[in-house]
């Protein structure tokens, strides 16, 4: 009792600004660089922000395909209406935070709300935010 677990977990705790996140974003997006410092391998980079899953795997989480997994980041693999373009990568969170990098465009995104996800779908607003900056790149 009273004894702290042997590994803090990953899933909660975490707090940041807007302005680190965007740094966290800029610094996928430049391949793990910083200013003119290396704060992650190349190789790291790709492997964090490349789909990992065989196709079988991506079609049992999303049947539509649209979707896979890096490592810690999800991954488009099709782009669907005005979303995300293929390659863009990223991370949605039901408590209300969305980030994606679109590395074609060199485009960090980041959305904060203070509004908890009602269902697996991102609100409209997270949604019209990604059509928008990828829109504003693509037209």
């Amino acid at each position: 009792m009273g004894q702290s677990p042997l590994f803090s977990s990953g899933a909660d705790g975490l707090v940041s600004t807007a302005d680190d996140f965007l740094t966290f974003a800029r610094v996928l997006l430049a391949g793990g660089v910083h200013g003119r410092r290396r704060l992650l391998s190349e190789a790291l980079v790709t492997a964090m922000t490349t789909n990992q899953l065989a196709l079988e795997q991506v079609s049992g989480i999303d049947p539509n395909g649209t979707l896979g997994w890096g490592f810690g980041v999800g991954v488009q693999l099709r782009q669907v209406g005005r979303g995300r373009p293929v390659g863009a990568y990223g991370w949605d969170g039901g408590l209300g935070t969305c980030w994606s990098n679109d590395p074609g465009h060199g485009l960090a995104m980041v959305l904060l709300t203070n509004q908890m996800w009602t269902s697996p779908t991102p609100p409209a607003v997270a949604q019209e935010f990604v059509e928008l900056a990828c829109g504003v790149v693509t037209s």
